[in-house]
């Protein structure tokens, strides 16, 4: 039986205190989408690499110790978030509370946004997981922000899930979020 993973290719921001763990494709536009993030007040946990712990029942990620405040922007190098932002940009640890899993497919007609019906399990933690079609870099750090934040406000105000909502850019999706190893 293959152990749980305890690190996964990812980005991890805090976004209105909401950790988010952007996945996808090498070169899919994360750190690309992280900065714009920062640029807009919300603060980097780790690029690249998240490290995963567990901490009273509530998964943690962690940024490795030699990558803390850098970001690779591909094609254009290395940046030092604290020194570019200043030091409350990028924090060492979060605790995850969504999955975003970045995706070129073509949707044809598809909503721009869909949450999986199937939840995201890391070391036996159940998140819950949207995915968003980046295709030709439609997501803006402003599109980004607006889904998390409805995301967390549907889940505090119990106010109806995805799967039942009337928006035509939201619909639920039956297949599996890409694993995270």
């Amino acid at each position: 039986m293959p152990s749980a993973p305890t690190s996964c290719h990812a980005t991890l921001v805090a976004i209105a205190q909401q950790g988010v763990l952007l996945r996808g494709e090498s070169g899919i536009g994360k750190s690309t989408l992280a900065l714009g993030l920062i640029d807009r007040g919300h603060r980097l946990v780790s690029d690249d690499l998240v490290e995963f712990s567990l901490c009273n029942q509530q998964l943690i990620g962690t940024v490795p110790r030699q990558q803390h405040a850098l970001i690779q922007i591909d094609g254009i190098g290395l940046f030092d978030i604290a020194r570019l932002y200043g030091p409350k940009a990028a924090i060492s640890s979060h605790p995850i509370h969504l999955v975003v899993d970045l995706t070129t497919e073509p949707l044809a007609e598809e909503p721009l946004l869909t949450l999986s019906a199937t939840p995201i399990s890391i070391l036996n933690q159940t998140l819950p997981a949207i995915t968003l079609n980046h295709q030709h870099h439609r997501i803006t750090p402003q599109l980004l922000e607006m889904c998390v934040k409805r995301w967390h406000n549907e889940k505090e105000t119990s106010v109806p899930s995805y799967p039942t909502h009337p928006d035509p850019l939201i619909r639920s999706s039956v297949n599996p979020s890409p694993s995270c190893s």
